[in-house]
């Protein structure tokens, strides 16, 4: 994608002073050529502030939305400026994704930036996110929230990508022998357990205690966002475990493995769209072959060829 430096740098002047639709405009072009940010990475990031990146996961369902909603709220009344966003999954078959977090995260002023972003549901975190948390950052957010799609023993790579990671948890959810898995325990800051005015939740708060009691206790939080008990406990774990980031150094390691994880989705993205083109060559030659009578080892070679002739031009 070419873009008149001039008026991108525009953009980002006024992005810089908080315009809401010049940030949307330049993460709409990051969005649709995540390169640009490489192409014109001294123009978008003149600006050095620091920041801290929250990532909100957990099985879908438990919260997650209403959480942050409510934590944007506490965060801006200490003067903290706060952008969230919002992954949502694609459909499979049609493609389309229902960017819903918008009707639950309602709070809105001049300090906050709302986007939600689609991705496919095998890649629980797209490349382009990674440039878009980086820029929101630069501009001037203290705090750039990641609203995961939802987590289990697999989909976890938004741990490789927040400073501090929030895992959200339920009672009620039917199965409490999951949670024993390897996978969310493993990985979080901070533990939540959401709708704490329901039944048998505090069974549940003490399953999750004596689970994560034996490692480093991490804060676990009781929240209900109904009420919205427990919220400011919430927003005093997050700076205690940011403050000890920051102490001690880990702070630099974790933006250091987020520059990593987006160096990997680049390069994972560049073999994935190879792949398609190659896999379309082979098709090609396939319904090309459906016109004739080819042998199976003609074809074989045939295509053989085609792809190394491909692969050797590029």
């Amino acid at each position: 994608m070419n873009i008149d430096k001039s008026f991108l740098s525009g953009l980002v002047a006024k992005a810089l002073k908080g315009d809401k639709k010049a940030i949307a405009k330049i993460i709409t072009l990051i969005e649709c050529d995540p390169y640009i940010v490489i192409k014109h990475e001294d123009i978008l990031f003149t600006n050095h502030h620091e920041f801290v990146v929250i990532g909100v996961s957990g099985a879908p369902g438990v919260g997650k939305s209403s959480i942050i909603n409510l934590l944007i709220k506490e965060l801006r009344s200490v003067g903290s400026k706060v952008a969230v966003i919002a992954i949502d999954p694609s459909s499979i078959i049609s493609g389309g994704s229902l960017l819903g977090d918008r009707v639950r995260i309602r709070y809105s002023d001049e300090g906050t930036f709302f986007r939600s972003i689609s991705t496919m549901p095998e890649n629980d975190i797209p490349w382009k996110a990674c440039p878009i948390i980086e820029f929101l950052g630069s501009i001037g957010y203290d705090y750039v929230i990641v609203e995961h799609p939802g987590a289990g023993q697999v989909d976890i790579r938004i741990h490789d990508v927040s400073d501090i990671l929030i895992i959200v948890l339920q009672p009620l959810t039917g199965d409490e022998i999951q949670i024993l898995k390897a996978g969310l325990l493993e990985l979080g800051d901070i533990y939540v357990i959401n709708k704490y005015d329901l039944p048998q939740a505090e069974l549940f708060y003490n399953i999750v205690a004596s689970i994560i009691g034996d490692k480093t206790k991490p804060p676990l939080i009781k929240i209900s966002t109904f009420s919205g008990f427990g919220i400011k406990d919430l927003v005093n774990a997050i700076t205690e475990v940011k403050e000890r980031l920051f102490r001690t150094g880990i702070i630099r390691r974790r933006r250091l493995r987020r520059k990593l994880a987006c160096i990997k989705n680049a390069i994972l993205n560049d073999l994935k769209f190879k792949l398609n083109e190659l896999v379309s060559i082979v098709e090609g030659e396939l319904k090309s072959a459906e016109q004739g009578d080819v042998e199976l080892h003609e074809l074989y070679n045939k295509i053989l060829i085609s792809l190394r002739n491909n692969i050797c031009s590029n």
